[in-house]
């Protein structure tokens, strides 16, 4: 069966090389790279036509206007073919064996997602992955979600059937898309598989991660989309609310130590993240 590999570009020149190479030493050789380019102005443009001459059998280049990094995934979901997806950010890279190990699950298990295991390069020994296989209920997947453990909130390191993505997108302009989406097809995903595989291999280095550093100015918004996510979930399970409340709270702490960290307390933000309503949700429990 065949796999999309997404590959959403912004000024990446220094990373999309070994990004794209990594993919291209896949033991499963039944893929695409599928890499949309979100208007940079770097060389990233030029490097990425050199890679498309040189891997003109899996490579396929999108170059769009700069409209942002959810507009640029939704371009990856509407140009992919293949029976499944995957996403890779351009300044990460995968094992030779991600391709092979998570379809053989996939298939096995005749699931909808399949999650594996992830390292961060420039921080020797951590790692996020499970002791063993496992295959969560629909809940334990929203609970781990939630704990941003063993299920993280990135759109990367998972496998997912293509078809359970219809009528899902990104939201335009949202700083922490995969946090507001992310969640949305796990919920609808009838069986998600999670493996130890340490297979996907994250960049904490890259200047490019909004993760890399909470600025102040983002802060509102990473609230808002954890927000968002907490009422979907509640939607979904509403005796998920303790939960949802920790994670509302940690979150908000995250952005609080944010501000301290970088010495700026600018009064709109802080109102944002200190607003009541942040931890309020009404759901309909009937």
């Amino acid at each position: 069966m065949k796999v999309s590999v997404l590959v959403p570009v912004y000024n990446s020149e220094d990373t999309i090389y070994n990004c794209i190479r990594s993919i291209m030493k896949q033991t499963y050789q039944d893929f695409e790279i599928i890499v949309a380019n979100d208007g940079s102005t770097d060389l990233t443009e030029s490097r990425l036509e050199k890679y498309k001459k040189h891997f003109a059998n899996k490579l396929h280049v999108y170059h769009c206007d700069h409209q942002g990094v959810a507009a640029t995934r939704n371009t990856l979901l509407k140009y992919a073919t293949g029976d499944y997806i995957m996403f890779v950010d351009a300044d990460d890279m995968i094992s030779e064996n991600i391709l092979e190990v998570m379809v053989n699950k996939l298939e096995h298990y005749q699931s909808d997602v399949v999650i594996c295991g992830n390292d961060f390069n420039g921080v020797f020994g951590l790692k996020n992955t499970v002791e063993k296989e496992m295959i969560p209920s629909r809940r334990e997947v929203m609970k781990y979600l939630l704990k941003d453990t063993k299920v993280r909130n990135f759109s990367w390191g998972k496998l997912y059937r293509k078809s359970i993505w219809e009528g899902i997108y990104f939201p335009l302009g949202e700083l922490f898309e995969d946090v507001s989406t992310v969640h949305k097809v796990l919920i609808k995903s009838k069986k998600t598989v999670i493996i130890p595989d340490i297979l996907y291999h994250y960049n904490v280095q890259s200047k490019g991660s909004i993760t890399h550093s909470l600025r102040t100015e983002i802060l509102p918004y990473m609230i808002q989309s954890f927000e968002s996510q907490a009422r979907n979930i509640l939607e979904f399970d509403p005796t998920l609310e303790k939960e949802v409340k920790r994670m509302l709270t940690r979150n908000k702490l995250i952005a609080l130590l944010s501000l301290v960290r970088h010495m700026d307390f600018d009064g709109k933000v802080l109102h944002a993240i200190m607003k009541k309503e942040n931890i309020q949700l009404t759901v309909n429990k009937n």
